[in-house]
């Protein structure tokens, strides 16, 4: 099953997984944090209702939450997860299709929403029937192969502008 990025970066800030929290504890990361400055557009990676639009005095802070129904690709239910948002842009209840902006991301420490957040970032995750699963199989599996297609037809097109101009400068030297 491949998502779409939630947003422009890609740049994966802290994994899913243990993670140290001094002193020799560890909490269990239930997503991945992705680097973005505040106020970067969220996008929901793939069409569902919104289960979750909220302003919460947690951890989390601005909050949506996005459920994607049974998904025969990967085998059941999924639904992803946003926190730290500064504008929330959806409503409970509401259908949002793949690609839609759904909020703003946040994370800046005088933004509304933050939550327990060090700095401006995306905090997105992944429930799979129920629990948090490493969105990077889902990343990478989607957003990642989209980016390179996208880079390498970026590419292509600078390659044949590039390719004109020398013809061109090839003609008006001859």
């Amino acid at each position: 099953m491949k998502l779409i990025s939630p947003t422009q970066s890609f740049r994966i800030t802290s994994g899913f997984g243990p993670r140290n929290i001094g002193g020799g504890a560890s909490r269990n990361h239930r997503g991945v944090d992705i680097g973005v400055r505040s106020g970067t557009i969220t996008r929901a990676p793939k069409s569902g209702i919104v289960k979750t639009a909220t302003f919460a005095n947690n951890s989390c802070g601005g909050t949506i939450v996005i459920e994607h129904g049974p998904v025969a690709a990967i085998g059941g239910s999924m639904t992803t997860s946003y926190c730290h948002m500064k504008e929330i842009f959806v409503k409970v209840g509401q259908y949002v299709n793949k690609g839609q902006e759904i909020g703003l991301t946040g994370g800046a420490s005088n933004d509304k929403g933050r939550g327990n957040s060090l700095g401006p970032h995306l905090h997105f995750g992944v429930k799979k029937d129920g629990v948090f699963v490493d969105p990077e199989k889902y990343y990478k599996g989607g957003i990642l192969r989209e980016s390179l297609a996208i880079q390498g037809a970026q590419l292509a097109v600078i390659a044949l502008a590039a390719g004109s101009v020398v013809y061109i400068i090839q003609k008006i030297i001859k």
